[in-house]
Formats: C-alpha cells, sequence, structure tokens
C-alpha cells in the first residue's frame, strides 16, 4: 500500500496522492463486550484524507471509497461519508479543518456505534443514553482501524495519552491496559 504508520502504529500518513483509500487495522481486536472509545485527529490534507471506524480482519486495507467494498465496515470518513455495511450516507457530520478531532464510541454489549467530531457527536447522538447510534446490529470480531486517502494524514489515540474529550460515561480507552 501507500501508507506509512509510525510512532508505535498511531500515526498515518499517505505516501502517494491518489484518489484510492489505504487503511492500517488496530493489532487490538475489539473485545466482545465493553463499550470503547478511542480518537483520530486529521492532522492535515485534503478533506477527505482520513477515515476511522471499525472493520473485520477480512476487510481488504487497499479499497476504494466503493461502498461494495466495506462489508461489515462501520466508519466515518472527513469528507462526511459514514460508511455503515455496504452502504453510504452524505452528509453525515461536518468536514473537519486541519486538527480536528474525530470521537469514535463502540458500544459492543449493544452493538452500536457512535462518530463525532471537536466534541460534538453527529446527529444528536449521544452514546451514554444510546440516542441516535451511526449503526446498529454490528457483528462480532472486529477491529478499529484508521486510513487516509490523497494527501490526508492523522494521529490515532486509544488511550496512550490522554484524550482531547472526555470518552462518554462508561466508555473505556481501548488500550491494553482496559482488556482482561
Amino acid at each position: 500500500g501507500a501508507i506509512d504508520i509510525t510512532n508505535g502504529n498511531l500515526d498515518f500518513v499517505r505516501t502517494s496522492n491518489t484518489a484510492d483509500w489505504e487503511h492500517s487495522r488496530c493489532t487490538i481486536q475489539v473485545p466482545s463486550s465493553g463499550k470503547w472509545y478511542w480518537e483520530v485527529t486529521f492532522n492535515s490534507g485534503s478533506t477527505d484524507g482520513v477515515i476511522t471506524g471499525i472493520c473485520p480482519s477480512t476487510f481488504s486495507l487497499s479499497s476504494d471509497l466503493g461502498a461494495s467494498a466495506y462489508a461489515n465496515v462501520y466508519a466515518w470518513t472527513t469528507l462526511a461519508v459514514l460508511l455503515t455495511n455496504n452502504s453510504n450516507t452524505t452528509s453525515y457530520g461536518t468536514s473537519p479543518s486541519a486538527g480536528g478531532v474525530i470521537m469514535c464510541a463502540f458500544d459492543r454489549d449493544n452493538s452500536k456505534i457512535y462518530f463525532g467530531l471537536n466534541g460534538t457527536w453527529f446527529n444528536s447522538s449521544n452514546p451514554v443514553t444510546q440516542t441516535t447510534p451511526a449503526a446498529t446490529g454490528i457483528p462480532a470480531d472486529l477491529f478499529p482501524f484508521c486510513g487516509s486517502r490523497s494527501t490526508g494524514n492523522g494521529s490515532a489515540n486509544f488511550g496512550q495519552r490522554p484524550f482531547a474529550y472526555t470518552a462518554p460515561s462508561g466508555f473505556k480507552a481501548l488500550c491494553s491496559t482496559n482488556l482482561s
């Protein structure tokens, strides 16, 4: 692929300015229970440059944005596109400026995922009250992932440093200290 990953697999950047997406899966699988939170900072690049969410281990790390390539993938791109299991919703949220922080809350117990930006959850959703999730009925055996397109680059935070925004009540950082 054409994505470089550095800083302990937390920073990612495109090495070629193409319209294809390149992805990287987290090394930690989402546990079969619990509520998990992470953030991805959109550092710079074109506004369609960063994607984050959850994917199965079978997901091709080199996939274009065509919805049919995203079976069992639940993600949000900085182009304000929500991907939910082979379909996409445009104008979901707003595109960030450089430095914008994408928030991801995955409620494994209730099979719901939420996305937000800079401290505000999209679509008036609320992970704590389980109001208006981005997607429901999410299958098991998924991994967080990040990716970029064009000149996009970002930095993932799974709890190795303080979050930019407070995790929703009851949600934990997806890091080894919080795994059994």
